[in-house]
């Protein structure tokens, strides 16, 4: 997968290249260094596949020279320096300032380009060694640059898988929680209905017996109204049964009150008239009939004065005491009254609750 990004980026490090055991890759690649290749690709050790293919596809021999071109800049290189390299490589002193041996001229290339003559066959057979050499060296880069991404591919694949494997045991774990967490609302919510109906049935219970309660003060109620019903007609009849004996009594007590003064109007005109006879008896004695019978005759004719001072104080007794009783009769009476105004009005007052 990652390969992709690397399918144009294969290259040949000139570190490496130079400290392997083929001379002739060594001298070459110390001739490609030399020739400024290095300095063109724009990097300090990296020369990458793209370039050598251009280098080995445009190259020509000419008058023992290897000519060809790299993205358009020509590049000559000569036999006696791939020579003089590989001594230096021999004796153990590389050297890679020998630019001498190169020469970049426009013109020349120009006027020659188009007639160069057969490349020898033993600097083909080189240049057809040292591209074999470079496949090869170029094939086991890319395949331990592909093994190197094999590995990282597969480091990364085993990480996400890792990861996925976390978060699907995340979400597992999640989703457990969440129906344990559904189970126990459930269940709560079912031991819930259960009780409900119990709980209903007691409120209803107790509903039944506060209907039950209240029926029994409303018949109360009601029982207590005929009752302050029934006293008020007893107490209007009572009223109606004293209004009569009221006026009966105070008729009784006019006549009375006649009888009375007309009994006074007598007893003050016997006292006159009995000092009015003892005058005339000192006048006239002559005329007396005999005592014994005056007396007899004024003792049918009228009570003796004592009998009727008697008679008077014992009427006005009699009297005042019918007064007093008739009084406290009437005080009894009015707070009779007062006491069934008073149980109208509190069963008055229940009614209205009640309706309330």
């Amino acid at each position: 997968m990652a390969a992709s990004f690397y399918s144009n980026s294969v290259h040949v490090d000139f570190d490496s290249v130079l400290e392997m055991d083929e001379p002739g890759m060594v001298s070459m690649f110390q001739a490609l260094v030399a020739s400024g290749l290095q300095g063109f690709l724009g990097c300090t050790a990296v020369v990458y596949e793209e370039a050598l293919v251009e280098f080995f596809a445009n190259g020509r021999v000419r008058d023992g020279l290897v000519v060809s071109s790299v993205d358009g800049v020509f590049v000559e290189i000569s036999e006696e320096f791939v020579q003089l390299s590989l001594d230096q490589h021999q004796s153990s002193s590389s050297s890679t300032d020998s630019s001498s041996s190169l020469r970049f001229d426009q013109t020349d290339v120009d006027a020659t380009a188009s007639s160069l003559p057969p490349a020898s066959q033993d600097l083909s057979a080189a240049l057809a060694d040292l591209h074999a050499t470079l496949s090869e060296k170029i094939f086991e880069y890319q395949s331990d640059l592909f093994s190197k991404l094999h590995k990282i591919e597969q480091s990364v694949c085993d990480s996400l898988r890792d990861q996925a494997d976390i978060f699907r045991n995340l979400s597992q774990g999640a989703r457990q929680e969440a129906r344990t967490l559904d189970d126990v609302q459930t269940i709560r919510f079912n031991d819930f209905r259960k009780h409900v109906p119990a709980q209903n049935a007691s409120i209803f219970t107790g509903l039944a017996d506060v209907r039950q309660e209240v029926q029994a003060v409303n018949a109360k109620v009601d029982i207590m109204a005929s009752r302050l019903n029934d006293i008020q007609k007893d107490a209007e009849a009572t009223k109606e049964a004293l209004s009569h004996q009221l006026l009966e009594f105070q008729s009784s007590a006019q006549e009375n009150h006649s009888v009375l003064h007309a009994q006074l109007s007598e007893l003050v005109d016997y006292i006159h008239r009995g000092g009015a006879d003892k005058k005339g008896e000192s006048g006239s004695r002559g005329l007396q009939q005999p005592s014994n019978v005056q007396v007899s005759a004024s003792a049918e004719r009228t009570p003796s004065f004592a009998q009727r001072v008697e008679m008077a104080q014992r009427h006005i007794f009699h009297t005042v005491l019918d007064a007093d009783a008739n009084r406290a009769l009437f005080e009894r009476q009015d707070a009779a009254e007062r006491d069934r105004e008073r149980r109208r009005r509190e069963a008055r007052v229940l009614k209205r609750r009640r309706r309330d």
